[in-house]
């Protein structure tokens, strides 16, 4: 008797199922998936039925390009069934189709084929414009109408405050001008050529901070008839209710020089600047430097500490440097010279509320044993932040010393305000990211004790496409790595960064930085080789992602982005908590400018 075929059932025979439909091999219908947008994948699953007496061996399932597999199976016994799902990415927009390719060993349909397509459409933008944008018109500015921005601050209600420059016909005298919607409104707080008395305003607006409950504080400059170097640059407030400000200082009347060290309590109603006075009378060169405190009225207090103060018997302030961080408790924390005994005690740091009971404490000084480090000692310090409870943190060099094994090589590091106590967080030489640690340029002390740190990496394999670094160490010492230059990026296309341009953190660790990448890495070319992601420290994947080139649906409009400015607002050395411009804030909002394809730029606040 001879066998043919599988007259006796013995052949593996493949059918196809999609939901309740049976699928043909070849069929001219197309199997759409739900429309979707980038970012947002989507797919569908399918269940492959082997209806044969043997067992059915899948050699492969291949899809169009943009679509991925999961979970093929590899052999299916007769009358058993599998699935797998065919997934759409969404990493591009557009409609994309093509064919399923089921290889199996099926013999009359050894290649089981079906048409599949999708259309993935621009995502909206995910952030609110905030009507600071080029073309719009610039409130209370008549015809005039806004074409670029500068630097601005975003504060815990996701209001702006923005240095903006407009166009119209005021001319090249009338046409920038600091703008804030805290009042949920977008309003003028003050313009290129308003009175100062004497002379008029010009277009240097500085170090632009916006406390929770929308009142503003910043630097302007002055220009004009019985205008100088020595009168020209004042503080001004904006309670949110009046135009123009108010003066709360200015040089040329009680100070002589107001550096560019200008912080704020976000959460209450006070501001703390550096000045240096007019000498003359009680002023001498030997107390004429301070730290002012200034409220939401716009009144100036007392100094919050100036040189001359009495420290203790022997100790006195020297001069008062101009840089200070404020918490949003109100806890600020400065640096100043010390006079008196020991000699060698002649440098410290402080922190001081700026209520006016505030006391000041000493956080520590030049000559101080340094913690966690055996038998050194202070030398000098670079830089301070400030925690939203008060805690200080600075940047510190210790006195170098052969016997200890302290260098130029080791000799700096970061210390924090903990629960014991003034910590060792980390010290140059000590391993980041497989790398030493080099040089700290910033530093953010956060509400939980966790210090986020900018700076540079030295080493075996370090060099200039890799040696920039974010990290973060936590109170108990895990040190991790945030954002690193010449990592490549599996969320933009494998592209490897090759510059980490700006980054910002929030006191509960909300993070945002922007970024370019190398081009001919990953899918990175010119056109789109810049991006920006936020995220949270402790969590994986991105809260926001944007890119270069990329198109999303802006009220209403497709268009490609083209540019990112992040501000990077810093007044003082540490430019973190406490003493910098804010771009994110705890709620993870951020403030972003951005231009568009269709030369749409403006700020936009979101997600």
């Amino acid at each position: 008797m001879v066998v043919a075929g599988n007259a006796f059932g013995q052949e593996p025979e493949i059918e196809v199922f999609q939901g309740g439909a049976t699928l043909t091999s070849g069929q001219g219908s197309v199997i759409a998936f739900d429309a979707t947008v980038r970012g947002s994948p989507t797919g569908r699953s399918f269940t492959v039925l082997n209806a044969g007496g043997g067992s059915l061996s899948i050699t492969g399932i291949t899809v169009p390009t943009g679509y991925s597999v999961v979970g093929v199976p590899s052999s299916i016994g007769p009358g058993l069934s599998a699935t797998f799902d065919v997934q759409f990415d969404a990493l591009q927009t557009g409609t994309f189709g093509g064919n399923v390719i089921i290889a199996s060993s099926d013999a009359d349909e050894g290649l089981f084929s079906f048409p599949i397509t999708v259309v993935c459409s621009a995502p909206l933008f995910p952030m609110r414009f905030t009507r600071l944008g080029l073309r719009l018109p610039a409130p209370g500015m008549g015809e005039q109408w806004f074409g670029g921005f500068y630097e601005y601050s975003i504060n815990g209600a996701g209001s702006i405050i923005a240095h903006m420059l407009t166009n119209g016909p005021a001319g090249s005298q009338h046409d920038a001008g600091v703008f804030s919607d805290a009042s949920g409104e977008l309003s003028l707080v003050l313009r290129e050529g308003d009175d100062a008395l004497p002379g008029v305003m010009t277009a240097a607006f500085l170090n632009l901070r916006l406390t929770d409950s929308g009142v503003g504080y910043l630097l302007g400059q002055a220009s004009g008839d019985g205008v100088t170097t020595a009168n020209d640059y004042m503080g001004v407030l904006d309670d949110g209710l009046m135009r123009g400000g108010a003066t709360f200082c200015r040089e040329g009347l009680n100070f002589a020089v107001l550096p560019r060290g200008l912080a704020v309590q976000s959460s209450g109603e006070l501001g703390c600047f550096p000045a240096t006075l007019n000498v003359g009378g009680a002023v001498t060169a030997a107390n004429d430097t301070g730290l002012w405190v200034v409220d939401s009225r716009g009144l100036v207090g007392r100094p919050l500490a100036r040189e001359g103060d009495v420290i203790d018997r022997r100790l006195s302030l020297g001069a008062v440097t101009a840089r200070v961080v404020v918490g949003a408790n109100g806890m600020a924390v400065y640096q100043a010279a010390l006079t008196g005994v020991p000699l060698t005690v002649n440098q410290a740091v402080f922190k001081q509320g700026l209520s006016a009971n505030g006391n000041v404490e000493v956080v520590t000084m030049k000559g101080w044993n340094v913690p966690g480090v055996a038998g050194a000692i202070f030398n000098s310090f670079v830089a301070e932040s400030v925690s939203p409870t008060g805690a200080a943190s600075l940047e510190a060099a210790m006195k170098t010393d052969a016997g200890l094994g302290i260098t130029a090589a080791n000799d700096e590091g970061v210390w924090a305000e903990r629960a014991s106590g003034l910590e060792l967080v980390i010290r140059e030489g000590d391993e980041v990211d497989r790398a030493q640690l080099s040089r700290v340029d910033r530093h953010w002390l956060l509400a939980d004790g966790t210090v986020v740190i900018r700076g540079l990496l030295k080493g075996n394999g370090v060099g200039t496409g890799n040696d920039a670094v974010v990290f973060s160490v936590s109170p108990a010492g895990a040190v991790t790595k945030i954002l690193r230059e010449g990592d490549a990026m599996p969320d933009f296309g494998g592209s490897v960064v090759a510059v980490i341009s700006r980054f910002d953190v929030s006191p509960v660790g909300r993070w945002v930085a922007n970024f370019t990448f190398v081009n001919g890495t990953g899918d990175a070319v010119a056109a789109n080789n810049i991006g920006l992601a936020s995220g949270v420290l402790g969590e994986s994947g991105f809260t926001l992602k944007l890119r270069k080139a990329e198109t999303y649906n802006v009220e209403g409009i497709i268009k490609p982005l083209l540019g990112f400015l992040l501000a990077d607002g810093v007044a003082n050395a540490a430019g973190g908590t406490g003493g910098q411009a804010a771009v994110i804030n705890d709620s993870g909002q951020v403030g972003l400018g951005m231009s568009f394809s269709d030369s749409t730029q403006g700020l936009f606040v979101g997600p």
